[in-house]
């Protein structure tokens, strides 16, 4: 029996948009799965796009099941932000913060996946030319963290090694961070791949402030959900199975 489709109506409760917002897997996984927003006409659409993107005619299609590049295993660089001090607000203990992972796809440490010709071996001069990108791509670069939410996914998403969200203020936000991201390799995202998603009333369902309970006879805030805030690039490094490799701090290549 083919794997069917599946997905978990994730819509507030107090949204009177009319608009749906589901977590969508193509192929029955929740790990593997997508958020989609829109009428249930759009998501009809979404969800077409996603089944039959690439696919020429029926005796073409390739079934969705492990049909994807996995992209766990290949070697990955984290973006890191923080928020300035001096940005804090009265009611902050710690600075909002944020983390982005792009992966270097082609490119492993794996000699196994080297002699299939799977991927190429990581090479310092690779390592090095994107630290140098990071750089100049990123000084002073100011994520505006908000509660929207902008989806990239994807077969394009997937095979540049990008497939995922980010929460911003606005989709033009989200559209310049994961562009930043692309440029480290060069490449450019596909505008069919973004979907924006929001609360009908986010104040409300994101309060900024924090509330109080007892537990266990001692009294604990909740940290705000969604915070607001511009965090600035602050660090990057390369993910290995093996170790992480600082790459970048600030505007200053330490990778040698």
């Amino acid at each position: 029996e083919p794997i069917k489709p599946k997905f978990y109506d994730i819509t507030p409760q107090d949204s009177k948009s009319g608009c749906k917002t589901i977590w969508y897997m193509r192929d029955g996984e929740e790990a593997t799965g997508v958020p989609l927003s829109g009428t249930d006409s759009q998501l009809v659409q979404h969800i077409v796009q996603l089944e039959y993107e690439g696919s020429g005619n029926e005796n073409n299609t390739i079934s969705g099941k492990n049909s994807k590049p996995p992209l766990a295993g290949f070697p990955a660089i984290r973006l890191v932000f923080v928020q300035p001090f001096d940005k804090l607000t009265k009611n902050q203990t710690y600075p909002v913060t944020g983390t982005k992972i792009i992966r270097c796809i082609g490119f492993t440490d794996n000699d196994d996946v080297v002699k299939f010709g799977n991927a190429e071996k990581i090479k310092e001069s690779d390592v090095k030319k994107w630290a140098i990108a990071i750089a100049k791509i990123f000084n002073n670069y100011r994520w505006s963290k908000g509660r929207g939410c902008l989806s990239y996914s994807g077969l394009s998403a997937r095979l540049q090694g990008l497939e995922g969200y980010a929460y911003c203020k606005t989709r033009a936000d989200g559209i310049k961070l994961f562009t930043a991201m692309l440029q480290i390799f060069a490449k450019q995202p596909d505008e069919t791949c973004f979907f924006w998603s929001e609360n009908n009333n986010p104040e409300k369902k994101y309060s900024s402030t924090k509330k109080e309970t007892v537990v266990l006879g001692e009294k604990y805030k909740s940290e705000s959900l969604r915070p607001v805030a511009d965090v600035v690039f602050d660090s990057a490094s390369l993910v290995l199975p093996s170790k992480t490799i600082p790459l970048v701090k600030r505007n200053v290549v330490v990778y040698k």
